[in-house]
């Protein structure tokens, strides 16, 4: 009789252990699989009009967009720019549910987003811009449309 009880216990603790794994999974794949992924953190260095360094050491490029590199015409006024945009600002970062999560340069490829604070007669008022758009609009950058994304890059930016 206590051989039967022992093993009832095993089969109800192995059942409720299982349950316990399943139940895991499903959530770290729902949390997973989210529509986006989206962060708040600090800027601590911008290297060019289009890439920069997070806090936290992590290197970030601007998707769908691209800026003039060293040497060339408006590299300066590019990088001077997303430095006044963002550097030591906390900001968002948003990244594609499409394209690719890096580059071949291990370099994150995501939306980045800044709250800015503007006064209006005495008023402060916040705005949240999205960096990427604010280049282009400022003819600071090109569109850069990544091989077959190119509905992605021109809903977000045109």
């Amino acid at each position: 009789m206590t051989k039967n009880k022992n093993q009832l216990l095993i089969i109800i603790f192995s059942i409720a252990l299982l349950f316990i794994i399943l139940w895991f999974c499903f959530w770290f794949f729902l949390k997973q699989s989210s529509t986006s992924v989206s962060e708040t953190v600090y800027v601590s260095e911008v290297i060019d009009g289009d890439t920069f360094v997070l806090s936290t050491g992590e290197i970030i490029r601007l998707l769908c967009i691209d800026t003039p590199e060293n040497g060339q015409v408006n590299y300066q006024e590019a990088k001077d720019f997303l430095s006044y945009l963002i550097f030591l600002k906390e900001i968002r970062i948003e990244q594609s549910k499409t394209l690719d999560k890096q580059d071949r340069y291990n370099r994150t490829l995501a939306y980045v987003y800044v709250n800015i604070t503007t006064e209006n007669n005495a008023e402060n008022n916040t705005e949240e811009i999205f960096v990427n758009k604010e280049l282009l609009d400022n003819n600071l950058a090109d569109l850069y449309v990544y091989q077959d994304y190119q509905e992605e890059c021109k809903r977000f930016l045109t």
